[in-house]
């Protein structure tokens, strides 16, 4: 091609040999020289400019050298590749010091709470205590509460290892041989557990056994006292001789051993092994919360006035003067005040210890986390619940009401707060939860190991944390600032949760200390059903489970914050920081579907809630409505229980929001978010395309250590140099005035003039890196042109304002070029 401009003709041909298909693409550009100015000998043939020289189909530093003059260095290719190659240098230097900080963490919080050991716990208690039953039970009333209870108890009982199951009274035991099995066995007919109740055997009773006398009892250390016992009975004719059915109850034991066989000491002997892993340390405990009774409103009140009519003789007791309340009403946001739960009337012939003041008083007020509570601890569980099933222990006034023991586990040192809790609600429907709080003493190995790796992680992230602040010191203004800062938080969280957690758990008493006060509180109990000393320290015991859990929940926030730091490192390769840019790309587009989507989901929330609680379960309150409608959502089912029976006009109504929700929700703006990712990840993925020197995170890794010790080895500037003034370069080719911004009149649609290569020749490299010399820029551009020949341009000069924005160069001539010569030629 041949064009004149004024008296000049110029022919230029460059050829530039494709490293690996070594096929040859000529450019001819027409410049026109002013006539001031020199023009230097330029090549005329494809001989002149190859700059593989020795054909031997690699493209030498020194081959490269030869050539700068005629060629320029594509520096946002550069830019590019040399930020990615310093971002995941310095992600390989940096991982080794998190996987150093982040290992011993995990492993540190696996000894304090291992998730295994303590699911086998739970789930052991789940299934033996039998909760599923009574979460699936329908239509629970007292009578089923007061039924659980004493099934608690008898499950609790089998795992107390001091039960009457594995224990026998010495003078009760007795060993006998079955004559069809032929194989020896120990009985224990102990009359003074049947009298405790704690054994139901017709066959302990004392009156079936006949002891009359203790078998170890002498009348110096063991006598009856029959003016206690006429106290007790209001009788002042019984005494224990005359009355020997007291032996079958428990009186009989503290007020006539002698005559009854009860005289101390006992000895106990061993029926059989105790065969589980768990055991429980105290007896069931039950507690409630109770409401105040207030005055009646609205047709309460009317009702509760309702005049009597002594002619309604068929309607008792709407035909006489009622000396009570009808019905009661409650103050649900004050709890009881009183110091009992109950008081009760006391006859004549009621127990003088039973009643005080002629009255009985059941469950003391106590205080547990903050609120009143009424205890009562199930020490002979058939008499105790008996007991409160008479009194109606449970009554209108009663808000909840919680079973709860302690299970200790043997072997993995784990105490558990055990909890069965049965809420009533306004209309007297009971909802019942159960709850589990494990702690797990560090001792011996265990203690070793967890401080170790706690010391490791508070090593480890004060020198992360030093190496950060000199770092951002150091590279202020020419690293990603906001990743830097991150890393910095992201360890100075984890350096102080890693000492608080030490610290705090140092300072803590052991849980079997706790446990031990446990136990010893009940034996100061004496075998009374006083619940509140043991309530004191189950309080303890709480405390500590409280600081476990907050633990854990402090621990999951922090793994949340490395997370996002592991999605930050992950994030120096560009393949790999698909995810962020994805999401960063799509980030605008988000914000208005979440507002919309938020908008709508609320919207049919508040519809179904208001249309169909009444009816439906999961529409009964809002909270639950939501969370159907996410259930919905993802595809769990769209005919939610209860739907069918609804009348015919609810359920036309109901399938009208099913419909709706469908739709808007599940059809369409699911859809709308799919295609918001999508296409966004389109977006990412074509600008990855277009960076020719970025392969696989494999390929980039051997390459970035290759790289990395070459660099040292020819002794190259620093990376970050190279960075700031490629950086620049970029800077200014993409500064535009208001000017440049608009479009020319004449421009069509598909017109696309824009060019965002920046090229820059070698010896403005040189002047703009401190540092580098020429063979040095060399052997760098042809590595890199070993990867992509992309990274090379073929020199063209002209005004700034007509060419692609170039370095300034010493001695640059002035040169006119087709536009289309803005086009790099390669």
């Amino acid at each position: 091609t041949m064009m004149t401009l004024g008296n000049a003709e110029h022919h230029v041909a460059v050829s530039l040999p494709c490293n690996s298909v070594r096929t040859t693409m000529t450019a001819v550009v027409v410049v026109h020289r002013s006539r001031s100015d020199h023009v230097p000998h330029s090549p005329t043939s494809q001989e002149e400019l190859n700059i593989d020289a020795d054909n031997d189909g690699v493209v030498s530093d020194q081959e490269l050298k030869a050539c700068f003059k005629y060629l320029s260095v594509r520096v946002d290719l550069l830019l590019l590749q040399l930020r990615m190659e310093n971002e995941m240098a310095i992600m390989f230097r940096k991982l080794p010091l998190f996987v150093f900080c982040m290992v011993p963490f995990f492993l540190a919080l696996l000894e304090l709470s291992p998730p295994t050991l303590t699911f086998d716990v739970h789930q052991h208690l789940y299934r033996h205590f039998g909760l599923s039953e009574i979460q699936n039970a329908e239509d629970l009333e007292f009578d089923d509460i007061y039924r659980y209870m004493s099934s608690f108890a008898d499950l609790n009982s089998e795992i107390q290892a001091s039960s009457s199951e594995y224990w026998c009274e010495d003078r009760y035991s007795e060993n006998k041989w079955d004559s069809i099995l032929s194989v020896p066995y120990v009985t224990c007919a102990s009359p003074r557990q049947h009298a405790l109740g704690l054994s139901r055997e017709k066959d302990w009773r004392w009156s079936s056994i006949h002891r009359t006398s203790a078998p170890s009892g002498n009348s110096t250390s063991c006598q009856d006292n029959d003016a206690e016992l006429q106290t007790w009975l209001l009788d002042s004719n019984i005494t224990c001789a005359t009355y020997t059915q007291v032996c079958e109850t428990e009186v009989g034991i503290p007020f006539c051993p002698k005559t009854c066989g009860y005289c101390k000491p006992w000895v106990y002997k061993s029926l059989k092994k105790y065969p589980k892993a768990q055991v429980s340390v105290s007896p069931v405990l039950v507690y409630q919360t109770r409401m105040e009774i207030a005055d009646c409103r609205g047709f309460a009140r009317t009702y509760q006035s309702t005049e009597p009519n002594t002619e309604l003789w068929r309607m008792p007791p709407m035909d006489g003067t009622r000396n009570g309340h009808l019905i009661y009403c409650l103050d649900r946001s004050k709890q009881l005040a009183d110091e009992f739960a109950m008081e009760r009337e006391c006859p004549p012939m009621a127990l003088a210890g039973r009643c005080v003041e002629g009255k009985l008083r059941v469950s003391p007020k106590s205080t547990y986390l903050g609120a009143s509570v009424y205890p009562t601890l199930l020490v002979v569980p058939h008499r105790d619940i008996a007991q409160l099933t008479k009194l109606k222990w449970l009554d209108v006034q009663t808000e909840s009401v919680t079973i709860s023991t302690m299970i200790y586990t043997e072997g993995i040192e784990v105490f558990t707060l055990f909890a069965v809790k049965f809420k009533f609600s306004r209309a007297g429907n009971v909802g019942v939860s159960f709850s589990f709080i494990s702690y797990r003493d560090l001792i011996d190995s265990a203690k070793l190991r967890f401080v170790t790796c706690l010391v490791c992680v508070i090593v480890g992230s004060f020198l992360g944390v030093v190496i950060n602040v000199r770092q951002l010191v150091k590279e202020w203004g020419h690293c990603k600032l906001g990743n830097l800062i991150y890393e910095l938080a992201s360890r100075s969280v984890l350096l102080v949760f890693a000492i608080e957690l030490l610290t705090s758990w140092s300072l803590r008493n052991l849980m079997s200390v706790e446990y031990q006060r446990l136990v010893h509180s009940l034996l100061e109990v004496g075998g009374a059903s006083d619940g509140d000393k043991v309530l004191s320290v189950m309080t303890q015991i709480d405390g500590a489970t409280s600081w476990m859990m907050s633990q854990r929940q402090a621990a999951y926030a922090v793994m949340c914050v490395q997370f996002l730091q592991v999605i930050l490192y992950m994030s120096a390769h560009p393949k790999m920081a698909v995810l962020t840019d994805t999401i960063y790309g799509a980030g605008i587009h988000l914000i208005h579907f979440v507002i919309i989507f938020a908008a709508l989901f609320l919207m049919l929330g508040w519809m179904a809630h208001w249309m169909f609680g009444d009816y439906i379960q999961g529409f009964s309150t809002f909270s639950k409505t939501m969370e159907t409608q996410v259930r919905i959502f993802f595809g769990e089912f769209i005919y939610a229980d209860g739907a069918e029976l609804l009348s015919d006009r609810m359920s036309s109504a109901y399938w009208t929001y099913a419909a709706t929700f469908m739709a808007v929700i599940f059809l369409t703006l699911l859809n709308f978010f799919l295609a918001i990712i999508v296409d966004a990840f389109c977006d990412v993925k074509e600008k990855l395309g277009k960076h020719p020197l970025i392969s696989g995170f494999f390929t980039d890794t051997w390459r970035v250590a290759y790289i990395s010790v070459k660099w040292r080895l020819k002794k190259l500037p620093s990376r970050v140099l190279f960075i700031a003034y490629f950086g620049e370069l970029v800077r200014l080719h993409q500064q535009r005035s208001w000017m440049d911004l608009l479009e020319p009149e004449d421009k069509k649609e598909d017109d696309d003039n824009s060019c965002d290569k920046v090229c820059a020749p070698p010896e403005a490299i040189i002047q703009g890196v401190d540092g580098l010399t020429e063979d040095q820029l060399a052997w760098l551009v042809a590595y890199y042109y070993s990867l992509s020949p992309s990274v090379l341009c073929r020199r063209v000069k002209a005004k700034v304002h007509d060419t692609v924005q170039q370095a300034p160069t010493p001695a640059a001539e002035d040169v006119k070029v087709h536009d289309m010569s803005r086009q790099v030629l390669v």
